[in-house]
């Protein structure tokens, strides 16, 4: 990450370390939620803007194509509500026609995690058939495989999201991003949030991003 901030703030552009294209790890898929609530709306805006943020660290084809996928999945629950039935298949054709080009294997991967979450699969179970590293190609479809298969108890899709190893902050905040997003706030665990930091960057300062975003996504509809 520091490099990627040396590179910058240099005008190098995107920082090339692991892989000669950039990297293809999940940081580009874990940030971009408030982009995806701000165009959840508008399909075609929605995957520029995830695609055009992730290269700043993330600039290998498949971290770009796993920041799109993972908009588009919250994109998707946000148009539902806790009591919608939600279609695994219809998700993961959303998600899959947004990320074609990316080759063959994350979408192999979206359609296991829909079938591991129909079969009530086990997270390690999971995990060994998806991977649970930092590629986002692992991190993104073990990640919607928890929401698939425990939303929407947002509690249990975060805590098994952590049961299947790996990389476990992030892709526990990429199922619970998507779990919040059809739960909403007033269905998160209260002893969570009685337990969240208070300080100048807690949970008051996290609301007041949600705000700003909320705000953002607002006046852009206004303008459409």
């Amino acid at each position: 990450m520091k490099r990627a901030v040396d590179a910058f703030r240099s005008g190098r552009g995107a920082a090339f370390s692991s892989w000669a294209e950039g990297s293809k790890g999940n940081g580009g898929a874990v940030r971009v939620v408030p982009t995806a609530c701000a165009y959840h709306d508008d399909a075609v805006a929605l995957a520029s803007h995830a695609d055009t943020a992730a290269p700043v660290t993330h600039a290998h084809p498949l971290g770009r194509v796993g920041a799109v996928a993972h908009a588009m999945a919250i994109a998707y629950v946000l148009r539902h509500t806790p009591g919608d039935r939600l279609d695994a298949e219809s998700l993961v054709a959303t998600v899959r026609g947004a990320t074609a080009e990316a080759g063959t294997l994350l979408a192999s991967r979206l359609d296991a995690a829909a079938r591991l979450a129909r079969d009530l699969a086990a997270p390690q179970d999971a995990a060994r058939m998806l991977g649970n590293g930092v590629l986002a190609e692992e991190a993104v479809p073990l990640a919607l495989f928890a929401f698939l298969r425990w939303a929407p108890d947002f509690e249990a899709v975060v805590r098994n999201a952590i049961r299947a190893g790996g990389d476990t902050d992030t892709t526990a905040a990429m199922s619970g991003a998507l779990c919040g997003a059809l739960a909403g706030e007033e269905r998160l665990p209260s002893s969570w949030i009685e337990r969240a930091e208070t300080g100048p960057k807690g949970l008051a300062y996290v609301r007041s991003l949600a705000d700003a975003t909320f705000d953002l996504w607002e006046k852009r509809a206004a303008r459409a």
